[in-house]
This record gives C-alpha cells, structure tokens and sequence, in this order.
C-alpha cells in the first residue's frame, strides 16, 4: 500500500499487518509534528515492512509552504501569498518548509496493491507526479472535497479523469456505490464536505459489499471504512499514538 497523507499513521498500521513480512507500505506525510507521531507509532509497533518520508506528495520537486491547522494542514508553492491556500489555518500559527515529492522517482517501478491519497485538496497534484505508479497500482481510494481542490486550481472531475484514463472504473464509497464518472460531487452540502473515490480494475464486488456479504451485522459502508474493508481488517491488538500525546487501540 501507498499511504499519501498518512497523518500519525492508522491507515499505514492496519496495511502493514495485512501485508505482513512479504509486503510493505509506502507512506508520505509532510506535517512534521504528524510525521513524528507516525514514525513513534511504526516503533512502538515493531514494524518493519513500513517506509515512511516526511514530504508532500506533489506534481514535482520543490519546496513548499505548510500551513498548520490543528491535526490538519495545507500546502503551497514557496512563493506564493499565503492567502491563496490557507485554508481555516489559525491565526499567528506559523507555517513550515516542506519538500514537496514527484513520487514516481520513488515507486512508479513498484507493484502495488493500494494508493490511498488523502492531501487536503492536492489530490490532482499528488497524482500528476505519478502517473506510472497509477497506472501500475491494481486499486485506488482518493478523497475528494470540492472546495480544497478549488484552492489549487482543480476540480473533481481533474481527479476522475486522470484515474479513468489509467484503466480504472470509479466509484463513490456510499452503499449504494454509484459510479463516479456520473456523482454530482457539487451537491455535498457544506463547502468542507467531502467523498472518498474508490478506483478498481477488478470487476467483482467492491471491498465493502465483499465485507458486508461476509459479515452483515457488523460491517459498515461509510466512507471511512473503505481502506479497512480492502484489508479485510477492523481493529486488531496494536498501539497508536495520536498528535495530541493520546494513546489509542487499533
């Protein structure tokens, strides 16, 4: 698994036992206090199938500006007035230099089995620096939020095309999975609304109808529960830590 946006780790943590010694993980998160979290949580879990790197994936090599918001965060390009990205970014907060990645340098020659992206509205960027490890990856799950993309200059359908040129069908990760190419993705309400897009070759069930035959009285088809049902995985006997100094059970 490709893990873009891996936040302290949770998503990285369930794909690296699912993987186990024979596979690995790949993830990417710019935010340094996150990433101390994530590299703390791959330790106190024994983890040796995870590689981790503190950039932002982007649509080439080059420095950029991260803002802080809380858990969260955004980028621009170095340069650019902050205003144009600061997105809910809190007052006084102050900002940090990151290395902004072309990931295809580092996997494009991989096979991989999952991308999950979740940037905070560089998603289109994140994949115009790796169209060969789209086109190599057997499924993706991305999120869209209309009004992040907007910040850097996309739009949803950036996003839909560029997967569907790769050879992937696409759907929204609701229970009625509608496909993507036809989602209003403009009707989601509140300007911070967002969907997860799950992207496939495989023309069988998708990985939450596949959970939810297996085990209807406990599985879920939120959004959120997509990458743990392409895991075949819930919560399994491992530590996390959060950015705040909490410590949790996966």
């Amino acid at each position: 698994m490709v893990d873009l946006g891996a936040h302290v780790g949770y998503f990285s943590l369930l794909a690296a036992r699912a993987a186990g010694p024979e596979g690995f993980v790949f993830s990417v998160e710019p935010d340094p206090v996150n990433f101390a979290v994530l590299v703390e949580n791959v330790r106190i879990n024994a983890l040796e199938n995870v590689y981790l790197l503190n950039s932002a994936a982007w649509d080439k090599n080059e420095l950029l500006i991260f803002h802080p918001n809380g858990a969260l965060g955004q980028i621009n390009p170095a340069g650019i007035p902050d205003e144009h990205h600061r997105i809910g970014t809190k007052p006084g907060a102050e900002n940090a230099t990151v290395y902004g990645r072309a990931l295809d340098e580092k996997i494009g020659h991989l096979e991989i089995d999952l991308i999950k992206i979740d940037v905070q509205g560089a998603e289109a960027r994140a994949l115009e620096g790796m169209p060969k490890a789209v086109a190599r990856a057997k499924s993706i799950i991305i999120e869209i939020w209309p009004a992040g993309l907007r910040q850097f200059g996309n739009t949803p359908r950036d996003i839909t095309r560029a997967i569907s040129a790769a050879g992937f069908d696409l759907y929204a990760c609701t229970k009625e999975a509608p496909r993507a190419e036809a989602f209003d993705f403009f009707n989601l309400g509140p300007a911070g609304d967002h969907i997860e897009i799950y992207a496939t070759k495989d023309p069988g069930p998708l990985p939450w109808q596949k959970q939810s035959q297996a085990a209807p009285d406990r599985a879920s088809t939120g959004a959120r529960n997509a990458v743990p049902a392409f895991f075949q995985m819930g919560r399994a006997n491992g530590r996390m830590q959060t950015n705040g100094g909490q410590n949790g059970i996966i």
